[in-house]
């Protein structure tokens, strides 16, 4: 499993359609950055890229970024892609996600909070199920009340149950409410600013958390 979020594509080089025709080398980075993750994907044969939100540093489509984007999806077709627009490039009409198709192993959340299953190997050799909750911005700088006190997704516990969201479930006085997460019972929470990890065996409890950005291992070894 993998998490980014922020990278903010084509924020950097605003006025430009094809990043190629630039005269100033540092215009194909992004696309050189993509490479690299792409490149770790493989290598490390990760099965699901979890994107938490401000991929891009706008919601428009008028840009060189959703043809980059489209052929760094493509060139990683094994691995689960998981988006959840954020609030600089919320699910809006006319954005990249809402313009455009992409290839299918992209899922892209578009609003409410929403499930999406899969099944991934397990070391046992058998299928393990996973359901990701995801929820979109669809304004900007206006955050969606995913889940709330009185608002909790009856989850599974025969799956694996990971939240994905670009803004944290908040509490009072605009803090990260982990309280609230814990309630909910997610195995994983990726958000913008942290990933919080809670593995739950009978009486054991552990809370990992890792910095945006980086590989945290299997999903599955993080459920057991």
């Amino acid at each position: 499993l993998m998490i980014c979020s922020d990278l903010h594509l084509g924020s950097g080089h605003a006025s430009l359609k094809n990043p190629a025709d630039a005269q100033d080398p540092a215009a194909n980075d992004e696309a050189a950055f993509l490479e690299c993750i792409a490149g770790q994907i493989r290598g490390q044969g990760i099965q699901v890229l979890l994107i938490a939100g401000n991929l891009t540093g706008s919601a428009g489509q008028d840009s060189y970024v959703p043809d980059m984007l489209d052929r760094f999806f493509r060139s990683i077709p094994e691995t689960y892609i998981f988006i959840t627009p954020g609030n600089s490039d919320p699910y809006i009409p006319g954005s990249i996600y809402a313009s455009r198709s992409w290839p299918g192993n992209v899922k892209i959340f578009t609003g409410a909070l929403k499930a999406a299953e899969l099944k991934l190997p397990a070391e046992n050799g058998k299928l393990h199920p996973v359901r990701i909750y995801g929820g979109a911005y669809t304004r900007h700088f206006s955050p969606p009340e995913l889940i709330s006190e009185n608002r909790l997704p009856r989850l599974d516990p025969g799956y694996t149950n990971i939240l994905l969201t670009h803004t944290p479930p908040i509490g009072k006085d605009g803090c990260i409410a982990p309280e609230l997460l814990d309630l909910s019972g997610f195995d994983l929470c990726a958000c913008s600013q942290e990933v919080s990890v809670t593995v739950n065996d009978m009486n054991r409890s552990v809370e990992i958390r890792a910095a945006m950005g980086t590989s945290v291992g299997s999903v599955l070894e993080m459920a057991e």
